[in-house]
């Protein structure tokens, strides 16, 4: 059963499998049957496609999956389809009534070579002092993280990762805050599908939340949406707040990512990059990082992106390992306030396509706009903080934020920056009014049709 289905069965019934076992630490379980005083002892009893609903209570354990199935009676050992659902004393879903503490190890893990079958986890609080929240290698089948809080862990709050292709991790509305590693940490092979909506993952040592494919060249579908990420990478100073390094598609929309120790976004290898009504300012502060850093190649289309203070550049153009960017554009955003405010990197090879139009690169206390490779970056349409355009040699009386490039060279900038026609005012950065934290509506705004 697929994670949206198990997701619209709870909503509307409570009920996610055929056989539902019941724990409660207090033992009563409402007076329903089979009622167990551990989580472990359910699934050792647990058959597949099973619904283990978890009573309010404080539980002092580390459940191993691979045990699914175990007791002498329900016959040979076997995983399948098992959900974990936090459920208040009426057995009806609740959320965060129910704490799964592992005295050491991981609160939820597998121990044997594969899981085989769905997993589901929703309503609960995982916490390890020495390990992940729930650390789950090669699951071959689909994941799913909804209304978890994993705050604290001594490594990462959620570690999963699928075996085959073809299968989904679905994170929803999870807490992920102050773990020794990283906050969300999810990876897959070739063909997986990884979303994440609505996560917030703050305060964590290494990224808030990182997404990678298990092998170089393998392609993921990822879509993140509505997610925090900030101020991570306390103990890593290059630590991200929001890292995806695959060969894949990639659609990063109505998030935000501030004040982390290295990059607010960065994104490696991909092949098919959107991003769209995110916030990353304040990020690499004393580790000079940007707000959104690129070391991807394909496409990638940035709109209504507001990247302010960050140490080095509000968006950082570079070439990712053995890979050729076809094409940047970027569209109504802002990039103000930073060291650069739009800087391409060397390395870049011809033919690329870079356009930034219709924003703002003003107020950056080096360059507005470096280009360090042969190309030729449209920047037209932008504002440069002042009426008079950028400052230029081809603009004479220009005062705004300088652009570097071969004709205005400076500190070894090459290739061609055409910002002809400027704009005389600061344009108006609107953004999608039904994100979660950004607000802002379409009218009048030139963007509104991207």
């Amino acid at each position: 059963m697929k994670p949206f289905l198990l997701l619209l069965l709870i909503s509307l019934s409570g009920q996610l499998y055929g056989q539902s076992l019941y724990v409660d630490e207090a033992g009563s379980c409402n007076g329903l049957t089979p009622c167990f005083t551990s989580i472990q002892d359910a699934v050792n009893f647990a058959l597949p496609d099973t619904d283990v609903r978890v009573f309010p209570g404080s539980y002092s354990e580390s459940v191993d999956l691979s045990l699914m199935g175990s007791t002498a009676t329900r016959g040979p050992v076997t995983t399948g389809n098992i959900a974990f659902v936090g459920v208040n004393s009426a057995n009806e879903p609740i959320m965060h009534m129910a704490t799964v503490t592992a005295p050491s190890g991981p609160a939820f893990y597998h121990s044997g070579s594969f899981f085989v079958g769905d997993l589901l986890f929703s309503g609960l609080i995982v916490l390890s002092s020495d390990d992940d929240g729930i650390d789950l290698d090669l699951v071959s089948g689909d994941i799913t993280a909804r209304n978890v809080i994993a705050d604290g862990n001594g490594a990462d709050g959620i570690d999963v990762e699928v075996a085959t292709g073809n299968h989904t991790i679905l994170i929803e509305t999870t807490q992920s805050n102050g773990n020794d590693s990283s906050g969300l940490n999810l990876d897959g092979p070739d063909g997986t599908t990884i979303k994440v909506y609505g996560a917030v993952a703050n305060d964590n040592a290494t990224e808030g939340l990182f997404v990678e494919s298990t092998a170089l060249g393998d392609q993921l579908n990822v879509e993140i949406l509505n997610t925090v990420t900030n101020n991570n990478g306390q103990a890593v100073t290059d630590a991200a707040g929001l890292a995806v390094v695959t060969d894949g598609s990639i659609l990063i929309a109505g998030s935000q990512s501030d004040d982390n120790a290295g990059p607010g976004i960065v994104v490696v290898i991909s092949s098919d990059t959107s991003i769209r009504d995110t916030q990353t300012s304040g990020n690499g502060i004393g580790s000079f990082f940007d707000g959104i850093l690129l070391q991807s190649g394909g496409t990638t289309d940035i709109r209504r992106a507001v990247s302010n203070n960050n140490e080095a550049g509000g968006l950082w153009v570079a070439s990712g390992p053995g890979e050729v960017h076809a094409s940047v554009t970027v569209a109504c955003s802002q990039f103000m306030s930073n060291d650069h405010g739009v800087h391409v990197s060397g390395g870049i090879p011809n033919p690329a396509t870079l356009a930034v139009n219709n924003s703002a690169l003003a107020a950056n206390t080096t360059y507005g706009l470096f280009i360090g490779s042969d190309q030729t970056v449209d920047a037209s349409s932008s504002w440069w903080g002042d009426a008079s355009g950028p400052t230029h040699v081809s603009n004479p009386g220009g005062m705004g934020d300088v652009v570097a490039d071969g004709v205005n060279v400076l500190g070894g900038s090459t290739g061609i920056a055409s910002f002809v026609p400027f704009l005389t005012s600061a344009p108006t950065i609107d953004q999608y009014a039904g994100d979660t934290f950004l607000v802002g509506n379409f009218e009048s705004d030139p963007c509104a049709s991207f």
